[in-house]
């Protein structure tokens, strides 16, 4: 019964531990995650307007790639080669008075 016993106890705790250990994958810290996608943004339009006058309104800042998202309501994704910042498209856009609105294209998560 002693053999049983310790065996039993031995076991257990192997068990436990080995589970603790594969339980546990490390997580990516909140603080270092990316929640956006990294110079690309999204952006609506007040109005229809060809490509070339999108590039116009954004002329400062170097264009890698321009995506139509919704041609109902005037929407787009842009990507540039440079971040040049939220706060700094925001005042480009409020000199057009054509881009509706601006945001990172944030990523979403499954909590």
């Amino acid at each position: 019964m002693l053999v049983y016993s310790r065996f039993s106890r031995y076991f257990l705790l192997s068990f436990l531990l080995v589970s603790c250990r594969l339980g546990g994958e490390a997580k990516p810290a909140l603080e270092n995650r990316i929640d956006f996608v990294p110079n690309e943004y999204v952006f609506s339009l007040t109005e229809s307007l060809d490509e070339s006058a999108i590039r116009t309104i954004f002329k400062d800042f170097p264009i890698e790639k321009l995506t139509e998202i919704n041609a109902r309501n005037h929407s787009y994704k842009i990507s540039f080669l440079r971040d040049p910042g939220i706060e700094v498209l925001n005042e480009a856009i409020r000199k057009s008075g054509k881009v509706r609105f601006i945001e990172r294209n944030s990523i979403y998560r499954k909590n």
